[in-house]
């Protein structure tokens, strides 16, 4: 699968990697010009490093045999956090060098835990996890690193997952399902206090993505029976 860069208004497509694996779920380097991805090349799902500058590919060497998914660097460039499939409804998360050294786990239980997403400054994530529900449903959860501690910041009896701190720290995007069955986009403080629904899509919309000044969201919505990229402008929903 080919990794593709474009202009903003989506001309100019350039393949940036071009295989006959999957490759999925690209991020980027907090300051460099690398992008951090997964692919099923090796067979299964393994975590690789692309250098845009010099175009050299890293494969991580993570020291665990099975799927490796939902890869973010750290804010500090040199650590990265991800998923790791230990079996069906259970993934628990990791973080390691980019080197593949200092393997740490943070999350691990007998359920799924997903989506890790390190604050600004790196010192918590956020994650939702089926934990609390017995795999049924996913709720919201921020971890503090430097005092290993939990809290659960949704409690509901529907899905809550994919959640995005704002670059300022103080608000969190989520998805969450609303009682038209679909997947919505809705605020929350970091507190999990002040809970709000921002979208309103007969298609539903998922995985929000904050801008770097928090003035848009990048999201993925259901439109004309399509998955597409969208943007929202978050002025008037502040």
């Amino acid at each position: 699968m080919a990794n593709l860069h474009l202009d903003v208004n989506g001309n100019n497509q350039q393949r940036i990697i071009n295989s006959t694996a999957n490759d999925r779920r690209p991020t980027w380097h907090p300051y460099k010009n690398i992008i951090l991805f997964e692919s099923d090349r090796s067979g299964i799902n393994n975590l690789y490093t692309y250098d845009l500058s010099n175009r050299i590919l890293k494969k991580v060497p993570i020291d665990l045999k099975g799927n490796k998914f939902h890869a973010q660097f750290a804010p500090n460039g040199m650590e990265l956090i991800f998923n790791y499939k230990v079996r069906d409804n259970n993934y628990n998360i990791y973080t390691v060098s980019i080197k593949g050294k200092r393997r740490k786990k943070i999350i691990a239980n007998a359920f799924e835990n997903s989506y890790p997403r390190f604050t600004r400054r790196g010192d918590a994530i956020l994650y939702f996890s089926k934990k609390h529900t017995e795999n049924v449903n996913g709720e919201v959860y921020v971890h503090n690193i430097i005092i290993n501690k939990d809290k659960r910041l949704t409690n509901s009896t529907v899905n809550n997952n994919f959640a995005d701190w704002s670059n300022n720290g103080v608000r969190i995007a989520y998805s969450s399902t609303t009682e038209s069955g679909n997947q919505e986009i809705f605020f929350m403080n970091k507190d999990g206090s002040f809970k709000r629904q921002i979208t309103f899509d007969s298609g539903g919309s998922t995985l929000p993505t904050w801008s770097p000044k928090d003035i848009n969201l990048l999201i993925i919505g259901q439109r004309q029976g399509h998955d597409q990229i969208c943007k929202i402008l978050l002025k008037e929903k502040l």
